[in-house]
């Protein structure tokens, strides 16, 4: 979006010459242009849902990729750890068999 700026002056006494009128008539085209173009952007619901689900995706993207990450640097962290995660799987494991047994007596 532009902004557009009205930098005319006109001498007290004297009106606007041609080449003032013509440079205003530029400008108010200009300026109704930008505003026709924003309306028609936003009556165009189609296209603003569009966007707001490719910018949605983008998103989900992004945080699947991160989640990714995250699971490949824990399955390697295992493989690097097999000796702590088989201690914490047995001590799992263990503390069901418990918790099973308890609830039976």
């Amino acid at each position: 979006m532009s902004t557009i700026k009205r930098d005319r002056y006109v001498l007290a006494g004297s009106g606007p010459t041609d080449e003032d009128l013509r440079h205003d008539a530029e400008l108010t085209r200009a300026e109704l242009a930008e505003t026709v173009e924003r309306l028609r952007h936003k009556l165009d619901v189609r296209a603003r849902m569009r966007e707001a689900a490719q910018h949605r995706m983008a998103l989900w993207h992004h945080a699947v990729d991160a989640a990714t990450g995250r699971g490949h640097d824990l399955a390697r962290a295992a493989r690097d750890n097999r000796a702590a995660v088989l201690g914490v799987t047995g001590g799992l494991a263990a503390l069901i068999a418990l918790v099973v047994l308890a609830s039976r007596r």
